[in-house]
């Protein structure tokens, strides 16, 4: 990754964890999602912001969107192993309602959780699919 570009990255994920936690603001897609607009200015964070406002929300939003998974690819994104992601992929980690979305930091995801706010959670702690812009 260029060296300016995790710069920003490591700001943008600062100025996050300073922040609480609030659905549709400051959630683990949101910032997800503050990250894809910072590398191919898409405007999807605008898509999704203030939207909801609780769990059910996120999931009834997500549902309106396409899968990340799909999505990702159809942005020019590219699948890669856990052994491959490194900082700035993106981890889609899915259960059967909702899909949570976490940026890679070596080797460890970085995600802002509801009640512990900003969280480092190791790789092969969970399952997840792995992407990178290319």
């Amino acid at each position: 990754m260029n060296p300016s570009l995790e710069i920003e990255l490591v700001q943008m994920l600062d100025e996050a964890g300073r922040k609480p936690f609030k659905w549709g603001f400051n959630d683990c897609n949101t910032l997800a999602l503050q990250w894809l607009d910072k590398l191919q200015n898409r405007g999807w964070l605008d898509r999704v912001k203030g939207k909801y406002s609780d769990l059910r929300g996120a999931i009834k939003t997500a549902s309106e969107l396409p899968n990340w998974c799909d999505g990702l690819v159809e942005e020019g994104w590219t699948e890669i192993t856990q052994q491959e992601a490194t900082v700035g992929d993106l981890a889609v980690v899915s259960d059967k309602h909702y899909d949570m979305v976490h940026i890679v930091m070596g080797s460890f995801m970085v995600s802002i959780h509801e009640t512990e706010g900003m969280v480092k959670i190791p790789l092969d702690a969970v399952q997840a699919r792995y992407f990178r812009i290319i």
